[in-house]
């Protein structure tokens, strides 16, 4: 009898079997797929708009089949929109209806000289702009337990335009919002 000698076999390692996604995994996938979709929604019919979840919840209220919405900017004037949702997968979106437009103000302000520059369009884009944003802080300070939105002077234009920045606030509903030497604080929005 012959003996051969047998050389030994080394095996390289397989990697574990991947194991299936649970409930958790596959939600998220599903939220961001429909974050993705309602950006692609969006940039489709009002590019450079943006957006935001109305509340923080979103994932959950998704998963429990609870309706959703998220805030808009640069939208043409929608300003929020119902994310309409099946089986995890998104459908659309249901815009709210456009604001009616909004009345003059009252006319409390003294007669300006021949001079002096008017910061009302200035204003109204730096809060159209912003106000997505503004309300986000606003919900993070709630869960502070504050009540206040400071706006420092960094985060505003030239300061002879923060007055009718103030008064542009109060239109969007932030109440209370007054000049302070190192920018603008106003109440949240009831």
């Amino acid at each position: 009898m012959c003996f051969r000698k047998q050389t030994p076999i080394y095996q390289v390692p397989m990697p574990p079997p991947q194991r299936p996604d649970n409930e958790a995994d596959l939600l998220r996938h599903a939220f961001g797929l429909i974050q993705r979709r309602i950006s692609e929604h969006l940039a489709g019919a009002y590019p450079g708009a943006r957006w935001i979840w109305e509340s923080s919840n979103a994932q959950a209220r998704i998963a429990a089949g609870e309706p959703v919405h998220i805030l808009l900017g640069r939208t043409g004037g929608y300003r929020r929109a119902a994310v309409q949702v099946v089986q995890l997968q998104f459908k659309g979106l249901k815009f709210d209806s456009l604001p009616e437009p909004m009345p003059p103000p009252p006319q409390e302000d003294p007669p300006r000289e021949s001079g002096e520059t008017d910061y009302s369009l200035l204003a109204f884009e730096w809060v159209e702009s912003r106000v997505q944003e503004l309300n986000q802080r606003g919900n993070e300070i709630i869960a502070d337990g504050e009540t206040e939105i400071r706006i420092e002077a960094d985060e505003l234009p030239d300061p002879a335009s923060w007055p009718a920045i103030c008064a542009e606030l109060k239109r969007n509903g932030f109440s209370e919002a007054v000049v302070t030497e190192t920018g603008i604080t106003t109440k949240l929005p009831q």
